[in-house]
């Protein structure tokens, strides 16, 4: 098993409505058409209004890079915005000349929600307190039918641990399955004595296809990418010791 630290859980947010005026700007040569400049103000006009609403959710993403017993804590940091329009009531827009660039300038007035995530993963916190050379298996159940990928994070690098399962719904699930000739196992680097680390579970509802392995820009752009009700990560923190 590789050497990850990562923590953070999604938290589902309540549903509700309301009417908000959304601002955006986007600068423009003469490489870029007005009418183009317009439609990515009026996009950067339709998440000001849903961010005035709901929020921005700030994720930490905590790992720890080691060499040898030389270990530093880095942070990764990105907003991700969980809302979404129902209807935009009104829009306008205007194109204004500066010094050097032209600006297209667009005020909406959307009903803006929030996003509910209603995905629940259980684990069997069995995984917490590990030895070297412990075979390790992840069990728990979803309930949501769905696809479930595991991966730990090492060095900035997300590497995924098995294969992605099919989980049916509030039926337990066991990674690596009975049936897997390859096990997992809990590995201490030479020279240590510990390892610290996270396992981070993925969950979506439709199949995706994934790498082997991630930077951690790579999952980021992945995770924001991925609609926030359909999706849900668990992180979770491991220790081994010899």
């Amino acid at each position: 098993m590789k050497k990850i630290l990562l923590g953070l859980c999604l938290v589902p947010l309540t549903a509700q409505a309301k009417l908000v005026l959304g601002e955006g700007e986007y600068r423009y040569g003469p490489d870029t058409s007005q009418n183009l400049a317009c439609e990515f103000a009026l996009d950067r006009a339709k998440e000001n209004a849903v961010a005035k609403f709901v929020g921005e959710e700030i994720e930490v993403l905590a790992y720890q890079s080691c060499q040898n017993e030389d270990c530093q804590m880095q942070r990764d940091t990105y907003n991700e915005i969980r809302g979404a329009i129902k209807s935009i009531l009104s829009t306008s827009k205007q194109v204004l000349e500066h010094p050097g660039y032209m600006s297209c300038q667009v005020t909406v007035r959307a009903d803006v929600v929030q996003v509910i995530n209603t995905i629940n993963i259980t684990l069997r916190e069995n995984f917490f307190h590990l030895k070297h050379r412990d075979v390790v298996k992840f069990k728990g159940t979803i309930n949501r039918r769905g696809y479930l990928t595991v991966f730990n994070l090492y060095g900035g690098t997300y590497t995924k641990l098995r294969s992605t399962i099919l989980v049916d719904t509030n039926t337990e699930f066991v990674l690596p399955s009975e049936t897997d000739t390859i096990k997992l196992q809990a590995v201490v680097p030479e020279g240590q004595s510990q390892s610290k680390e996270m396992v981070m579970f993925l969950f979506t509802e439709v199949p995706l296809e994934l790498k082997s392995s991630y930077t951690a820009i790579e999952m980021r752009n992945l995770l924001s990418s991925l609609p926030y009700q359909h999706r849900k990560v668990v992180n979770r923190y491991v220790n081994i010791v010899k």
